[in-house]
């Protein structure tokens, strides 16, 4: 981080700090660099910030493809996450393809 930057004040509460901190600490960077990262994620044009519903929309959609992979096979191993894995970066894959793209500016 630069020194050129200046400091700037920020009150948040204190188990917002510790899952920052902690995310900080699992990512191997500081505070600071943790929360420039996620502000910047959050203000990217090319990748913004999910909602909260859309956050809701794809936790339904991964609870619901867990539960009909599970119906369909039983229980779940290490072996089985990896190919839900494949299987919902397919179904991303496909809907990526299926948007309509951005026209350049």
């Amino acid at each position: 981080m630069s020194r050129a930057i200046a400091p700037f004040g920020l009150r948040i509460p204190p188990d917002l700090r510790e899952t920052l901190e902690a995310a900080s600490k699992n990512n191997k960077r500081s505070l600071t660099a943790e929360i420039i990262d996620r502000l910047e994620y959050t203000v990217d044009d090319e990748m913004p910030y999910p909602t909260s519903h859309e956050m809701h929309l794809a936790c339904s959609f991964l609870a619901g493809a867990m539960t009909a992979y599970v119906s369909d096979h039983g229980a779940i191993t290490k072996k089985d996450i990896r190919a839900v894995d494949r299987y919902l970066k397919d179904k991303i894959d496909l809907y990526s393809e299926s948007e309509p793209k951005k026209e350049d500016k």
